[in-house]
C-alpha cells in the first residue's frame, strides 16, 4: 500500500523514470508513455489481439460442436429410429439429402437455441468431419423426394450431405432391432454440472470411454435423449437436469460404463477408470449409470408406487365425506405443490415411442380441517 503524500510534497517530488517492462501485465497497467523508451503501450494495442484469439477459439469450438451433432444426426441409430430420414436417404440422389433437413430436427434443435447457419455447418464438416461425410452444392433442382416437410419450400438451402458409407448404413438400419439398441443404451445420473448439454454429454461419455472427444470419435455415441422433467412447461425444449439416456455404438462400451460406474455406490479405483480429471469429477458429483432395462423397471415401480398413493388419497377423501355427511363437511384441500413423491429411485420419464403416450406425473396431499 502506497504511503500518503501531501500535495505540496507530491508536486516537488522528482518523477521516477518507469523501468522498461516487456510483460503483458505491465503493458496493461501502464497505458501511457514510459519514462525511458518513450513508446506508447496502450491496451488498445493488446485487446484487439486478445479479442481476435477469443473469437477464433469460439469459432473453432462451435465448428467442432456442429460436426459432433451432425454425426449424431446421421448415425445408425438415427437412420433406424426415424423412418422419414431413412426414406429421404433411400430416395435421394446417391444418398444425398438437404443439409437443412437435419438442421431443423433433433439433435440440432435440442443442442442449439437457434438454427445454425448452413454455411457455418458446411465449414465445420469440411474442417472436422470430411472423412465421414460428403457435401455438395445444389446447382439445380434438389434431390429431395416429392413429399416435403412444411419448412422445405422456404428453407431448401444450398447444400446436400450424405454419409460416405450411406449404402452400408442404410442396409444396417433395416436389420437392427429394438432389443439391440436397448442393450446399448444406458441411463446416466448425476452428470457433472459442466457437462449438461448434448455436446458436452457426448464429449464426457467419450472421455469416460477413453476415446478422443472429436467428431470422428463421436460415432461411439449414437443418440442422446434428455428425459423431460415433471416441472417442464409443455412445448419447452428439453434441458439436461443431470440425467440422460445415452445410446452407444457398441454393447461393449455400454457394459464398460455400467461396470466402472455402477448404480449402487461402492469404492471405485479412480486410477483404473477414465481420465484422472473426469474420474475425480464424476466421483465428486456421484455419477452413476444404469442399464435401460433396469431403468424401465424402476420406472414401472415408480408408477405403481404413485398410483398406490393416489388410490389411498382417493379412499381417504371418500371416508372423510362419509363421516361428515351432507352437513358439516370438513374443508378438504388438494395441494399439488405441498409434497412430492420421493421414492428411492429417480423419477424417470419414459422415452417416447410411436406407440406410447406418457402423461406428466404429479403428487397431491389432502389437508382436512376439523
Amino acid at each position: 500500500m502506497l504511503p500518503f503524500i501531501p500535495r505540496s510534497v507530491a508536486r516537488s517530488a522528482k518523477p521516477t523514470p518507469e523501468p522498461r517492462v516487456a510483460s503483458l501485465s505491465a503493458s496493461l497497467r501502464h497505458p501511457y508513455i514510459s519514462g525511458n523508451d518513450g513508446v506508447q503501450s496502450s491496451d488498445q494495442d493488446i485487446l484487439p489481439a486478445a479479442k481476435s484469439k477469443a473469437k477464433q477459439s469460439e469459432a473453432t469450438r462451435a465448428a467442432d460442436e456442429y460436426a459432433i451433432v451432425t454425426s449424431i444426426a446421421l448415425s445408425d441409430y438415427a437412420l433406424w429410429s426415424e423412418p422419414g430420414l431413412r426414406r429421404l436417404v433411400a430416395s435421394g440422389d446417391e444418398g444425398y439429402i438437404p443439409l437443412n433437413h437435419i438442421l431443423h430436427q433433433p439433435p440440432f434443435t435440442t443442442a442449439f437455441r437457434t438454427v445454425p447457419q448452413e454455411t457455418a455447418v458446411v465449414k465445420a464438416i469440411r474442417a472436422h468431419a470430411s472423412d465421414s461425410f460428403n457435401l455438395r452444392m445444389i446447382v439445380s433442382a434438389s434431390s429431395r423426394p416429392t413429399w416435403q416437410e412444411p419448412w422445405d419450400v422456404e428453407n431448401v438451402g444450398g447444400y446436400e450431405i450424405r454419409r460416405k458409407d450411406w449404402k452400408e448404413a442404410l442396409q444396417r438400419s433395416r436389420n437392427y432391432s429394438k432389443h439391440e439398441w436397448d442393450d446399448r443404451t444406458i441411463y446416466m445420473e448425476n452428470i457433472p454440472l459442466p457437462h449438461r448439454s448434448v455436446v458436452s454429454i457426448c464429449r464426457y461419455t467419450l472421455s469416460m470411454l477413453r476415446v478422443p472427444p472429436t467428431p470422428s470419435g463421436s460415432i461411439h455415441v449414437q443418440h442422446i435423449w434428455l428425459p423431460p422433467h415433471h416441472q417442464d412447461n409443455p412445448g419447452n425444449s428439453p434441458k439436461c437436469k443431470g440425467f440422460a439416456l445415452v445410446t452407444l455404438a457398441h454393447s461393449e462400451d455400454a457394459g464398460r460404463l455400467l461396470s466402472e460406474w455402477p448404480w449402487e455406490p461402492r469404492h471405485i479405483d479412480l486410477r483404473s477408470v477414465a481420465e484422472p480429471a473426469e474420474a475425480h469429477e464424476a466421483a465428486r458429483y456421484g455419477f452413476r449409470t444404469l442399464s435401460k432395462t433396469q431403468w424401465n423397471q424402476l420406472q414401472e415401480e415408480y408408477l405403481a408406487y404413485r398410483q398406490k398413493l393416489v388410490d389411498e388419497i382417493a379412499r381417504a377423501e371418500e371416508a372423510v365425506e362419509d363421516l361428515a355427511g351432507p352437513v358439516g363437511r370438513p374443508d378438504v384441500q388438494i395441494r399439488p405443490s405441498v409434497a412430492r413423491l420421493t421414492p428411492a429411485t429417480p423419477n424417470p420419464a419414459a422415452e417416447p415411442t410411436d406407440k406410447q403416450d406418457h402423461s406428466t406425473h404429479a403428487a397431491v396431499t389432502i389437508c382436512a380441517k376439523g
